[in-house]
């Protein structure tokens, strides 16, 4: 492939590849310092038995997953005192989740 495009080839994971966009042109942009964390849906799936499309409404799932997320932020942000926090992945398209986790991570 490098022969063909004459330019040097690498390959990466998807999850590198979102948080080089994050940092080359999105809300990481110009800064030093960020953590970025994809939330897949197969984890979400293997706990709870379904997928998270399933269960939207069931705010046990909701409360748990935002408390296990927020935990580990926290420790992120005590660990590297990030300047922006990107989450990215399937899981993170739950509308109510990204409010309970913020909320969480506030009380610390």
């Amino acid at each position: 492939m490098a022969r063909g495009l004459g330019v040097p080839v690498g390959y990466d994971t998807d999850v590198n590849a979102a948080c080089l966009g994050e940092v080359t042109f999105g809300s990481a942009k110009g800064l030093d310092v960020m953590v970025y964390l994809t939330v897949g849906t197969g984890n979400i799936e293997r706990r709870w038995g379904k997928p998270g499309r399933e269960l939207a409404d069931v705010q046990r799932v909701w409360e748990l997953e935002s408390e296990y997320l927020a935990e580990g932020l926290v420790t992120y942000i005590m660990c590297y005192s990030p300047q922006c926090i990107v989450l990215g992945g399937g899981v993170m398209k739950q509308p109510q989740l990204f409010g309970l986790v913020r909320e969480k991570v506030a009380r610390g």
